[in-house]
C-alpha cells in the first residue's frame, strides 16, 4: 500500500512537468501524459493475473458494436439492431465501457471508483481524499480529470444521491454551457449517428429517450425534489449560480437526464473471470453483488424481448452482450428488461413492462402468450401446465384450456413441501440426519405432484445430495447429480455447461462408489459412468469452437476432476 502511494506521488510529479512544461503542445502533453500512465498500469494494476479482461469492440462508428450488426429504424420498432449474417451461440455482440456510472456506497471499499472492478489488497486511495479507492494509478488519474477533481471536497453527500450523482457527473464532464448548446441545437434524428458515427458526447445523451410524460406522479415528485437538492449542491461547487437565469434550466436538465438514466441504465453486478483454456470456458468468480449502474451508447439500442437472443454480462463498468442460440441474419437482437417467459406469466410480464418502462410488449414470446411452464402446476384433468398468474390469483391450463378457480390447493401444498425443504437445511446444518431424508423426500413427492416441470425440484435435489455425502453414499450421490443435470437441461438448453459439470460430477461419484461396495458388478458400473461422461463430452465438444462460454466458478470446481477421471476410465 505504502508503496501504491509512494509511486502515486511519483506519477502526479512527472504529470504536472509534462503540464507545466512550454516545449510541448497539448496534442504531445496529452499523448506523453497518456504514455506514462501506461507505464504505471504494468506496475500498479490489481495483481491478479489469474484473471482476464474481455477487450472492448471498436469495429464500428458505434462504440462497442460488433461488425456483424447493424442498427436500423422504422416506424413499428423504432430504433433496433439486427444481425448481418448468421451468428452462432456464444457470439459476442457488444462489449463497451460505460459513459455514465454510479457505484454504490457499500462498494466503496471493494470496488474501484472508476472501471468499477473488484479490487485486490493493493489498491490507490484518491489523492485528496480517503473516501473512494482505485485499482491503478491510470483510474485515478482518468476519474480525477473527468469528474472527482470537482466533486471530490463533497463526495460525503453527493455519494448518497444515487443516479443523481451520474446525472450531475454528465454536466460536470460535458459543461454546462456545452450542454446548453447541444440543447439548443436540438436532438439529432438517427440518421446523423449513422452518417457521423457515436462519440461519448453530449449530442448522444440528449438523443436517449426519457419517456417522462409516462412517469408516475410519486417517481416525478421524488426526481423533482432529487433536482432540486442536486442543483442546490452544484451551486456550492461553483457548477451554477443562484441568481444565473439559468439556474433552473439547470435543475431541469438534472431531472431530464434522470428520467434518461432511469430508462436506460443498465444494472452492474460483480463479474471477475479467469479462463480455461483446455475447455474454451471463461469462470466467474463474482459474487453477483449489484455494484451500481451504467449508461451506454450502443448498449442503449437494444430492444426488450420476453425469450430474448442474448444475455449480457458486466466487468465492472464494461458491459457485454453475447448470444444465447444461434441467431439468423436479419433477426433482431434482443435482451430481457427483466421479464422472462420462462420465469413469468403472460400478464406478469406485460404489467411490469408497463409499469417499469411504459410499453406493451409484442416479443413472439407474449404474441403466442407463451408461460411460465418450468413454474407451473400440474393440471389434475390432463397433466398439463397450470399458469397462475400471482397478480390476479387466477390460473388456467394451457393444454386444455380448463380455468382453475381454487388455486389455493397448490398453494398449501407447495408451502407445506418448502417448509419441509426449511426443515431438512437446518437439520443438515446442524448434522442431525435421522429425519432429513424423510422431510425430503416428503417435500420432492409433493413437488412431482403439484408441479408440471422438474425445476422446482432443485433445491431438494441439493440437500438430498448433501445429505448422501454426509452418508458416504457415493451411488446415490451421482443419482441426484443425475437429476440436476437434467434439471440444468431445462433450464439452458441441452448443450448447458451446467449440465455437464453434474454430468462430470456423476461420473466421478459412480467410480468412487466401486471402492465402496462390492455388491454391484464392477463392469457394469464403469460403463454406466463412461456413458455419463460420454454425454458431458458432447457437450464439451458443442462449445469447443464458441467465442464466449461462461460458467460460474461453483460449476467448474467440478471439471477440475477431469484429468483424474481420465485416469480412472483408462485403467
Amino acid at each position: 500500500m505504502g508503496e501504491n502511494q509512494e509511486a502515486r506521488k511519483v506519477l502526479f510529479g512527472a504529470q504536472q512537468v509534462i503540464l507545466s512544461s512550454n516545449y510541448f503542445t497539448d496534442e504531445m502533453k496529452s499523448r506523453m501524459i497518456e504514455e506514462v500512465d501506461s507505464t504505471a498500469t504494468t506496475h500498479m494494476e490489481q495483481g491478479n493475473d489469474q484473471y482476464v479482461d474481455i477487450p472492448l469492440l471498436t469495429e464500428t462508428k458505434i462504440p462497442g458494436f460488433s461488425s456483424s450488426i447493424q442498427l436500423c429504424i422504422n416506424e413499428e420498432k423504432g430504433r433496433h439492431v439486427i444481425v448481418k449474417e448468421d451468428i452462432k451461440k456464444g457470439t459476442m455482440i457488444l462489449s463497451e465501457e460505460a459513459i455514465g456510472f454510479w457505484l454504490t456506497p457499500c462498494q466503496y471499499e471493494k470496488c474501484c471508483n472508476f472501471c468499477m472492478k473488484m479490487m485486490a489488497k493493493r489498491y490507490v486511495s484518491c489523492r485528496d481524499c480517503k473516501a473512494v479507492r482505485y485499482c491503478s494509478l491510470v483510474c485515478e488519474h482518468k476519474a480525477w480529470t473527468q469528474y472527482h477533481s470537482v466533486e471530490c471536497p463533497f463526495l460525503d453527500i453527493l455519494k448518497y444521491f444515487s443516479s443523481f450523482l451520474t446525472s450531475l457527473r454528465f454536466v460536470i464532464r460535458y459543461g454546462f454551457d456545452a450542454i446548453l448548446e447541444t440543447i439548443d441545437e436540438g436532438e439529432k434524428p438517427l440518421e446523423y449517428f449513422l452518417k457521423n458515427g457515436m462519440v461519448d458526447n453530449y449530442t448522444f445523451v440528449h438523443s436517449l429517450f426519457a419517456h417522462d410524460n409516462h412517469m408516475p406522479f410519486t417517481f416525478a415528485f421524488v426526481y423533482c425534489v432529487g433536482s432540486l437538492l442536486v442543483t442546490r449542491v452544484a451551486e456550492d461547487m461553483g457548477l451554477i449560480q443562484r441568481n444565473s437565469k439559468e439556474y433552473c434550466t439547470f435543475a431541469a436538465v438534472i431531472l431530464k437526464q434522470m428520467c434518461q438514466i432511469n430508462i436506460n441504465s443498465y444494472a452492474l453486478l460483480n463479474h471477475k473471470l479467469s479462463f480455461m483454456p483446455d475447455l474454451n470456458i471463461l469462470v466467474d468468480h463474482g459474487n453477483q453483488t449489484r455494484n451500481g449502474i451504467g449508461i451506454y451508447i450502443g448498449g442503449s439500442f437494444f430492444c426488450h424481448s420476453c425469450g430474448c437472443n442474448c444475455d449480457r454480462i458486466t466487468i465492472g463498468k464494461q458491459l457485454v452482450v453475447v448470444a444465447n442460440r444461434n441467431i439468423k441474419a436479419g433477426e433482431e437482437i434482443t435482451i430481457t428488461y427483466g421479464p422472462s417467459y420462462k420465469s413469468m406469466s403472460f400478464f406478469e410480464r406485460q404489467a411490469y413492462l408497463e409499469s417499469h418502462y411504459h410499453f406493451k410488449c409484442k416479443c413472439n414470446a407474449c404474441v403466442n402468450k407463451l408461460a411460465n411452464v418450468m413454474n407451473a402446476y400440474r393440471c389434475r384433468k390432463c397433466s398439463g401446465a397450470v399458469i397462475h398468474n400471482s397478480d390476479t390469483w387466477t390460473a388456467y391450463c394451457v393444454q386444455c384450456g380448463r380455468n382453475v378457480r381454487d388455486i389455493s390447493v397448490y398453494y398449501e401444498k407447495k408451502t407445506q413441501a418448502l417448509k419441509d425443504v426449511e426443515k431438512a437445511k437446518l437439520l443438515l446444518k446442524q448434522k442431525n440426519l435421522k429425519a432429513v431424508k424423510k422431510h425430503l423426500d416428503d417435500a420432492l413427492t409433493i413437488m412431482t405432484r403439484v408441479h408440471f416441470s422438474i425445476v422446482p425440484q432443485y433445491r431438494i435435489h441439493m440437500y438430498l445430495l448433501e445429505y448422501f455425502s454426509l452418508k458416504g453414499d457415493y451411488f446415490q450421490m451421482h443419482l441426484h447429480c443425475i437429476q440436476l443435470a437434467l434439471i440444468e437441461q431445462e433450464l439452458h438448453g441441452n448443450d448447458a455447461l451446467e449440465a455437464a459439470s453434474y454430468m462430470i460430477k456423476a461420473a466421478y461419484l459412480l467410480l468412487h462408489h466401486i471402492r465402496s461396495t462390492v455388491k454391484d458388478s464392477e463392469m457394469s458400473i464403469v460403463s454406466r459412468a463412461r456413458a455419463i461422461y460420454s454425454e458431458a463430452l458432447v457437450i464439451f465438444d458443442e462449445i469447443k469452437d464458441r467465442e464466449i462460454n461462461l460458467i460460474t466458478e461453483d460449476y467448474a470446481a467440478n471439471f477440475k476432476v477431469i484429468p483424474a477421471l481420465n485416469k480412472m476410465l483408462t485403467n
